[in-house]
């Protein structure tokens, strides 16, 4: 299967690790209380949704009206010891997919647009839009996205114990 970790270029990722200063379950406690774990905008304002268990956390913002798919979604987990939770922001798994198939597409198409021997009756210029778009489009909804991550960090820093972020 293709590794999608191997375009780190193409998809914005940022590693974080928070150190717990309180106990574990002290931790998960005030994180499922920051944490609506709804998945979906039902009118009820901004605010945080997710999984939260000891085994995985995965977290990301939903705001009424809204959807950026491409904006940082948090999933992490307890260390083994339970004194550090590790994890990472990253665009959700289907959009990271989705994109693949989107520019190994339009690589395709560009290069029978281009290549002398195929007869390719469109403009060069649409599989080259696409290709850019495919390219410019994550790095637009990361940047977009740039307060979700603020926001899921704080949520999880205050969950911590580290006061009042």
């Amino acid at each position: 299967m293709l590794d999608l970790n191997q375009f780190p270029a193409l998809f914005p990722r940022t590693e974080l690790h928070v150190a717990l200063l309180v106990e574990t379950e002290e931790f998960l406690r005030n994180l499922r209380g920051e944490v609506s774990p709804a998945d979906h905008a039902d009118g009820r304002g901004d605010r945080l949704v997710g999984a939260v268990a000891a085994d995985a956390i995965r977290i990301r913002r939903v705001r009424p009206y809204v959807r950026n798919d491409f904006a940082p979604q948090f999933s992490g987990r307890l260390t083994g010891d339970g004194r550090y939770v590790h994890g990472r922001f990253r665009a959700a798994l289907w959009v990271r997919r989705f994109l693949t198939l989107w520019l190994v597409a339009a690589a395709g198409f560009v290069i029978l647009a281009v290549v002398p021997a195929v007869e390719f009756e469109g403009p060069v210029l649409i599989p080259v839009l696409m290709f850019a778009a495919g390219a410019v489009l994550p790095k637009l909804g990361w940047w977009v996205g740039r307060g979700d991550r603020d926001r899921i960090e704080a949520a999880l820093v205050r969950a911590a114990g580290h006061g009042g972020v």
